[in-house]
């Protein structure tokens, strides 16, 4: 295997290594050492520059690639922050190309803040990329929008979103637009702190409703689902329902479960908020059930959760129905 850049470099670490004096400052570990105390490491870590210490990043982010080839996606978010901590030492493509695919791993795993900071972390290295493209850019601040979300951190979901938005109407992408604006929706009135009663601004989801034209997608029913939610928060449960039935009707004819089960979810809501206990019960049993159908790596977890969460809610918060 040829040897990676930074070899020389790292056969003179290691020769340094070996000439510390024994005061149990490291530890060896049969072919890796550690410091022997996180103080010890910190204050080895903040003696040397910075620009050292971007420059030893970069160079154990290529040692780390070769010697992890036949295994790298184990070791990609290992890799990805070393190229992140290398700053401007390593090419700004390369940090885009790991801090994405870190980001994307880290999103499966529900390691939302870890997805949210690789996605920072790709859009602040194609800042110094010329051809990085508008769509591109839309699409990781889509990610960066949906990670911090998942991570509770309405700003910068709502910043990440309005950035979106722009790029994709840039790039004359209208499903892109509608996609956006619709979690942007969902974060005003589900993490922003919009009190129970107020509707949210919903005019610009209604008209990117309107501008996907007539016919009836996954994307229709998805955008009614949030359209309703907002209705629902505002305590206008009659027009929850009407959408969340509409949305419903659509799913049923497209035979998508997911687009189902958040339908029955929010209608469940609805039901549950008009004191209608037993049917927003009922609507969350169906819920659930349409939920386990769906792959859970797409998130299909948290709406499982939700359906579960909002069941267990309503039958503590009005017991009398049991025969539910």
């Amino acid at each position: 295997m040829e040897r990676p850049a930074g070899w020389e470099c790292s056969r003179s670490l290691i020769g340094l290594v070996k000439t510390v004096p024994p005061y149990h400052l490291l530890l060896s570990e049969g072919q890796t050492w550690r410091f022997a105390h996180p103080l010890i490491r910190h204050v080895f870590y903040q003696t040397p520059s910075a620009a050292w210490r971007q420059r030893l990043h970069q160079q154990i982010g290529q040692m780390l690639e070769h010697l992890y080839a036949d295994s790298f996606d184990a070791h990609l978010r290992e890799i990805a922050h070393h190229c992140i901590r290398a700053g401007p030492a390593a090419a700004p493509e390369t940090v885009v190309t790991y801090a994405r695919r870190a980001g994307d791993q880290a999103f499966m795993a529900a390691a939302w803040g870890d997805a949210a900071r690789y996605y920072d972390a790709a859009l602040s290295a194609a800042e110094s990329i010329t051809d990085f493209s508008v769509r591109e850019r839309a699409e990781l601040h889509s990610r960066a929008g949906l990670a911090h979300y998942w991570d509770m951190d309405a700003g910068p979901t709502i910043d990440h979103y309005e950035k979106a938005i722009a790029a994709y109407r840039l790039a004359g992408d209208i499903r892109g637009v509608a996609r956006a604006l619709m979690e942007q929706t969902r974060t005003r009135y589900t993490l922003a702190s919009v009190p129970l009663g107020i509707l949210v601004d919903i005019q610009p989801l209604a008209a990117a409703l309107e501008a996907l034209g007539e016919r009836e997608t996954a994307l229709h029913g998805n955008i009614l689902t949030v359209m309703s939610g907002a209705y629902s928060t505002a305590q206008h449960q009659d027009k929850a329902r009407e959408l969340a039935q509409r949305a419903l009707e659509i799913g049923q004819r497209l035979q998508d479960d997911r687009l189902q089960a958040y339908a029955y979810f929010v209608l469940g809501v609805a039901q549950s908020r008009s004191l209608h206990v037993q049917e927003g019960v009922e609507c969350h049993r169906k819920a659930l059930a349409l939920a386990r159908h769906c792959d859970v790596g797409g998130g299909n977890a948290v709406s499982v959760s939700l359906s579960c969460s909002t069941v267990t809610a309503t039958t503590m918060r009005y017991p009398w129905p049991r025969r539910v």
